[in-house]
């Protein structure tokens, strides 16, 4: 309950038939908007409080704010926005953009976000301090080294184009420390291994790749998902790596050596039907059947006889 400048009402006699319609309209209709209207000083905004009281135990959250004075729609928004939210607010700090990821520090000390304006943002997180922007085309994707003085950040690249951007930086000094070249696509989910010394990236490509943090090289890669990868996390232990894509797969991976180990995942209507030397389909309809779960041995060739 935040009742904010709602007036200090003694106790309310009568007005039994407003308050009761009142009720009727806001509880049993769920009417949106409630106008009471009348000449000042006839008692609108006490038989307002009184009402509000009386149903506020059937609500989940109840907030008053005074309209008087006429308040910028976009203040009065923000404030009821920070209430619900019960989160710090964080003045000077508002992004005029969409932020499509956030992470903590391992320590709770700093919150880092990456928007669509191609920034990388990172706050302190007790006054909102902004200690470090900087990147080229949107961040879909932030992820902590586990000590915390490094952050990788990956997206779609300057310019949207095919290339996608893995880059690291160090936290210290905000400055980028290395930058990786050949990442197709947007790349959506990051993950660091144990020690730091090696970044495993996912992408719209549906492909896992290991990257050498020293030196940029992709170490390995993983056909893992059909369609994009939306998430990566590894074990406590450091020792597995899990993935989920568009496909509604979760995969479980060897993380250091890229083994796949497991995959989870719910039947498709057509899971393990066999389409092996089916006929009468398109290729299109035949990948969307794979997709459904159905399974054919590329490896089978068929050969018509002649008559």
């Amino acid at each position: 309950m935040d009742w904010g400048d709602a007036l200090d009402v003694p106790p309310f006699y009568g007005r039994k038939p407003e308050l009761a319609a009142l009720c009727q309209w806001v509880v049993q209709e769920r009417c949106c908007v409630v106008s009471v209207l009348g000449m000042g000083g006839i008692g609108k905004s006490a038989l307002a409080v009184s009402l509000m009281h009386q149903l506020a135990p059937r609500f989940e959250v109840v907030l008053w704010r005074s309209l008087r004075d006429a308040p910028a729609c976009e203040a009065l928004l923000e404030d009821c926005l920070q209430v619900l939210a019960r989160s710090h607010r964080w003045v000077g700090r508002q992004l005029p953009t969409w932020v499509r990821c956030v992470a903590w520090s391992p320590d709770g000390t700093r919150l880092v976000g990456g928007g669509d304006d191609g920034h990388v943002y990172l706050w302190d997180a007790a006054d909102g301090t902004l200690l470090l922007a900087g990147h080229h085309g949107m961040v879909a994707s932030v992820a902590w080294s586990r000590d915390g003085r490094r952050l990788a950040s990956g997206g779609g690249g300057q310019g949207g184009g095919g290339s996608g951007e893995l880059l690291v930086w160090d936290v210290q000094s905000g400055e980028c420390v290395q930058a990786f070249a050949g990442h197709p696509g947007v790349v959506y989910a990051i993950a660091w291994d144990p020690c730091g010394d090696l970044l495993v990236s996912g992408g719209s490509d549906g492909v896992l790749r290991w990257w050498d943090v020293q030196s940029g090289e992709c170490m390995r890669m993983r056909a893992a998902h059909q369609g994009a990868i939306r998430s990566l996390r590894s074990s406590p232990d450091g020792s597995r790596l899990v993935s989920c894509g568009s496909d509604g797969a979760i995969i479980v991976w060897d993380l250091a050596s890229g083994e796949h180990l497991q995959t989870l995942r719910r039947d498709r209507p057509y899971e393990r039907l066999d389409i092996t030397g089916i006929r009468g389909v398109t290729e299109a309809q035949k990948a969307t059947l794979r997709a459904l779960g159905a399974m054919e041995d590329s490896a089978v060739n068929i050969t018509r006889q002649a008559p």
